[in-house]
């Protein structure tokens, strides 16, 4: 569709070539033609009309309804044929497109989850996951999600996260302790319970009390204990021999005795066996003599 501006000059150079023939004609016919496409002036420069889009020809086509696609550019004779969006794809706008978008994914690996499911005519909408909150958004839909901050031993949480601010933590104040990062606590007042603080509480930990008795026997223990180490230490040196050369000589004589009185042993084994020995040879001799006896007896 060329614009007027094209069909103007086109016609204009028609019109010079009967000029020299007829210039009153030229004249006339000129402000006329003119008059007539100034009344349906098209800029050359001019977009299609706000429900169309232009085509790779130049030509403005009637757009396709939300939800749909083009399938094939109008022409002279027909009109725009458009096609349903399928799979997981959408356009959400009048348009001219041959392809449809494709749906978001809410990755749970970045935190997200589906809000609202894709449709034909809009995209997916996601959300942070319980425990995470948006970092980045794009037409309402998160893209992008982050964990909450967890507040350390000693802290407690100022404002609880949510899906668009993470936690906020803060350190306790003097005094107080928090051992799971969430709230502080005063320490205890060892006093109001008749009692004496042993150790002395930290931002983590609370104060440690015991009773005045108890505290009383726990100062005995050390005292008992070094008194014991020491006499052990007196005892040892006590019994340990004040002269190591004497000692050592006693030492080898007991060694000799030992020597003598296992020589000694083996003597008296020896004897005792040779003894042995003989009772045995004699008790043989007492029975074979017997024998003969007997023997001589039974003859006549």
């Amino acid at each position: 569709m060329k614009c007027a501006g094209e069909t103007f000059i086109s016609s204009f150079i028609k019109m010079k070539h009967y000029k020299d023939t007829f210039n009153c004609s030229f004249i006339i016919i000129f402000l006329f033609s003119f008059t007539l496409f100034s009344l349906n002036f098209k800029p050359c420069s001019s977009a299609c009309a706000r429900a169309e889009y232009e085509t790779g020809d130049e030509e403005c086509c009637p757009m396709c309804a939300p939800g749909n696609r083009v399938y094939r550019d109008c022409t002279e004779y027909t009109s725009t044929t458009c096609v349903p969006c399928m799979g997981a794809t959408f356009l959400d706008a009048p348009n001219g497109l041959k392809e449809c978008f494709i749906c978001m994914i809410c990755d749970p690996g970045v935190g997200l989850r589906v809000r609202t499911a894709c449709t034909r005519t809009s995209d997916t909408v996601c959300e942070p996951l319980p425990g995470f909150y948006c970092t980045e958004q794009h037409r309402g839909s998160c893209i992008q999600a982050k964990k909450h901050t967890k507040c350390r031993p000693g802290e407690f949480i100022q404002h609880m996260g949510s899906e668009k601010s993470d936690t906020v933590c803060e350190a306790c104040s003097s005094g107080f302790y928090s051992p799971l990062g969430i709230n502080c606590t005063r320490w205890t007042d060892c006093s109001v319970r008749d009692e004496v603080q042993q150790r002395e509480g930290s931002a983590v930990e609370d104060v440690q009390c015991v009773s005045k008795a108890s505290r009383h026997r726990y100062s005995i223990i050390p005292a008992a204990a070094s008194a014991l180490i020491l006499l052990l230490l007196l005892i040892i040196l006590f019994i340990k021999p004040k002269n190591p050369e004497k000692s050592h000589k006693n030492h080898r004589e007991v060694n000799r005795g030992d020597k003598r009185d296992c020589g000694l042993s083996e003597a008296v084994q020896e004897t005792v066996s040779s003894s042995a020995h003989t009772e045995s040879s004699v008790v043989r001799l007492n029975f074979f003599r017997k024998g003969n006896r007997e023997t001589r007896s039974a003859q006549p």
